[in-house]
C-alpha cells in the first residue's frame, strides 16, 4: 500500500512539474495543446479499456473496435480520393490492414490497456494517411501493425533507453510492430506516454523498421540512401505518381478511341502500328536471336506482325486490354515501385588505389569499393525499361605514408539510381505484352 501510494505521490508531482510528460498514461491523440480535447479523447480510452478488460478477451475487444474504426476511417479518405478523381477501380483493391495487439500487454491493467487502445488509434491516423497517400492501393511492404509485440514484453526495464518501450517501430515479415512508449524517466512510475501517428511516420519516413534486419547495414547505406526513394509514401514516390497516373489516362483514352473508331480495319491497324513505333520501347528484344538470324525478335517487330494479322475484333479486344492495363491504378504503381537489389560491381565506378607505407611497426591498408544498384520498375515492368546511358568513371586514391605505425581505410560507396527515362513508356510496353499474350 506504501509502495502505490509512493508512486501515486511522485507521479502527481512529475505531471505538475512536466505536464506534457502524460505521467499518468492520458497521452492524446491530438497534441495541439488542447487541454479538453486531451481530456475527451483520454475519458474515451479509459472507457474502451474498462468495456474491454469486463471480457474474457480484451485483446480481441481491442482488436475488433480497431477494425471497426480503422474501416470507418478509411472509406472516409477514399470518399475523398473518389472525388478528387484519384481512386481507381474498387474492385482492384483490398482492405488488408489489421491492427492489433497481445493478450499480455493488457495483463488486467487499465491504464496500461488504454495506452495500448490510444496507440492502436494513432496506428489507425497513420494508416489513413498511408492509404492516403498510396491513393487507396494497398501496401507491398505491410498487412497489419501489432502495437506492444511480445519483444517488448521482454524489455523489461522501465528505465529510458530506445527499444519498444522508446516507441520503436520495426517491420517482421509482413508485420509493422509499434512500441507502447513509457512516459516521464522511462516510465518509471508506470506511466505511459503514446505517440501520435505523426511521430509514427516521422519513424517510417526515417527507415527505423529496418533496424536491426539484413538490411541495417553499418554504414546506414539503405536508410539514408535506398529508402528515401522507395519508400511508398515518401516524397519521391508521391510526387511522381500523379503524374505517371495522369500521362496513363491520356494514352488509354487514346487506345479507348481508336477502338471505338469507325475508319475501317486498314486504318486501325495503321493507327496501332503508329502507337506501338511512338509510344512503346519497340527496341526491346523479347529473347535471343533465332539461329541463323542476325538480331533477335523485339517488341515493335513482334507487335506490328502480329496487329497486321488481326481481325478487327481481335484488334479491338487487343486494344480494349491494353486501355485496361494502362488506366489501372496497380499498372502506375508497379511503374515506379522500386526494386533495391544491392549488387556487387553490378555498375559503378571502377576502384584505383595507389598506396605506399614505409612503416617498420604496423601497416594497414584497408580498401573497399561498393557499387550499389537501385532499380525503380517492378520485375514485369522492368523487361520494358530503356535504362539512361552512363560513362565509366575511376575512385582513385593515392597515399604516401611514413611512420611507425601506418593506417589507410578508404569506403567507395557508389549508388547508382537506375530510373527509367521514361516511366509512363515502359508501362504502355508491358501493357501491350501483356495484351499481345508475348510476355
Amino acid at each position: 500500500m506504501m509502495r502505490i501510494r509512493l508512486e501515486f505521490v511522485v507521479s502527481m508531482v512529475l505531471a505538475a512539474m512536466f505536464p506534457a510528460c502524460a505521467v499518468e498514461g492520458d497521452a492524446a491523440d491530438d497534441r495541439s495543446g488542447d487541454d479538453d480535447n486531451a481530456a475527451a479523447v483520454a475519458a474515451k480510452a479509459n472507457a474502451v479499456a474498462v468495456e474491454c478488460l469486463k471480457l474474457d478477451e480484451p485483446a480481441r475487444c481491442l482488436g475488433d473496435k480497431a477494425s471497426e474504426r480503422l474501416q470507418k476511417q478509411l472509406a472516409n479518405v477514399e470518399s475523398d480520393l473518389k472525388k478528387q478523381g484519384l481512386l481507381g477501380d474498387s474492385a482492384e483493391k483490398v482492405l488488408p490492414y489489421l491492427v492489433r495487439t497481445m493478450p499480455a500487454c493488457i495483463e488486467s491493467d487499465p491504464r496500461r490497456t488504454a495506452a495500448v487502445w490510444t496507440q492502436m488509434t494513432a496506428a489507425i491516423d497513420f494508416l489513413s494517411e498511408f492509404h492516403r497517400a498510396r491513393r487507396g492501393l494497398p501496401s507491398r511492404w505491410f498487412s497489419d501493425i501489432l502495437v506492444c509485440p511480445a519483444s517488448q514484453l521482454d524489455q523489461s526495464s522501465p528505465l529510458p533507453g530506445g527499444g519498444f518501450w522508446g516507441g520503436e517501430i520495426r517491420l517482421d515479415a509482413t508485420t509493422l510492430q509499434i512500441g507502447v512508449k513509457r512516459g516521464a524517466l522511462g516510465g518509471l512510475f508506470g506511466g505511459f506516454d503514446p505517440q501520435d501517428g505523426f511521430e509514427i511516420r516521422k519513424r517510417w519516413d526515417s527507415g527505423e523498421q529496418f533496424a536491426k534486419t539484413s538490411l541495417d547495414d553499418k554504414k546506414g547505406l539503405f536508410r539514408t540512401k535506398i529508402w528515401p526513394v522507395i519508400n511508398p509514401v515518401g516524397l519521391v514516390r508521391t510526387q511522381a505518381l500523379p503524374a505517371i497516373r495522369e500521362g496513363a489516362l491520356a494514352f488509354a483514352n487514346r487506345l479507348t478511341s481508336l477502338q471505338a473508331s469507325k475508319s475501317g480495319l486498314a486504318s486501325k491497324r495503321a493507327a496501332a502500328v503508329e502507337l506501338v513505333r511512338a509510344e512503346t520501347a519497340k527496341e526491346v528484344a523479347l529473347s535471343p536471336a533465332a539461329p541463323g538470324t542476325d538480331s533477335p525478335a523485339t517488341l515493335g517487330s513482334e507487335a506490328e506482325k502480329r496487329i497486321a494479322a488481326m481481325s478487327e475484333p481481335q484488334l479491338n479486344a487487343m486494344l480494349q486490354s491494353w486501355a485496361s492495363f494502362v488506366s489501372s491504378p496497380a499498372s502506375a504503381d508497379d511503374a515506379q515501385e522500386a526494386v533495391a537489389t544491392l549488387q556487387q560491381g553490378a555498375v559503378g565506378r571502377a576502384c584505383n588505389v595507389d598506396i605506399k607505407q614505409v612503416c617498420p611497426l604496423v601497416a594497414v591498408n584497408n580498401a573497399h569499393c561498393i557499387n550499389v544498384r537501385l532499380n525503380t520498375s517492378s520485375s514485369f515492368i522492368q523487361k520494358f525499361v530503356i535504362e539512361p546511358k552512363r560513362e565509366a568513371a575511376t575512385n582513385v586514391v593515392k597515399a604516401r605514408q611514413f611512420s611507425l605505425v601506418c593506417v589507410q581505410t578508404n569506403d567507395f560507396i557508389d549508388v547508382d539510381t537506375n530510373v527509367p527515362i521514361d516511366i509512363n513508356r515502359s508501362m504502355y510496353s508491358a501493357g501491350l505484352a501483356r495484351a499481345l499474350g508475348i510476355a
